[in-house]
């Protein structure tokens, strides 16, 4: 078996500049110096090959109804206290990994159900 090249990104900042290219704020900044439908159909550009890209290599197309990608979906363990001034190092390491299990464990149990 030969060489296998694995490529690993970080998909924040190029998530970011593309929402901004899609919805027409990226050429804001540049006082009408940038082509705004240009910036749109770069971006559009950007978002196929994004997406060719999860639906041919991480299994995209599997995963994706099982994709809660927004805060949203942890706002059932929210208690909605204020947290602030909360001092975190009060809890145990311990404590916030069985936090976090439980979390997940729920959160896994709702997904699959769906």
């Amino acid at each position: 078996m030969g060489i296998v090249n694995v490529y690993m990104g970080d998909m924040d900042e190029t998530l970011i500049l593309l929402k901004s290219l899609l919805n027409g704020t990226y050429v804001q900044p540049f006082n009408g110096l940038k082509d705004v439908k240009k910036g749109v159909e770069i971006g559009k550009m950007w978002e196929n090959y994004i997406l060719q890209i999860c639906d041919d290599f991480p299994f995209y197309e599997q995963i994706e109804n099982y994709n809660n990608p927004h805060l949203d979906s942890f706002s059932q363990y929210d208690d909605g206290l204020d947290l602030r001034n909360y001092d975190f190092n009060q809890e145990s390491k311990m404590d916030l990994l069985l936090h976090m299990m439980i979390a997940t464990k729920e959160n896994y149990r709702t997904d699959t159900e769906l």
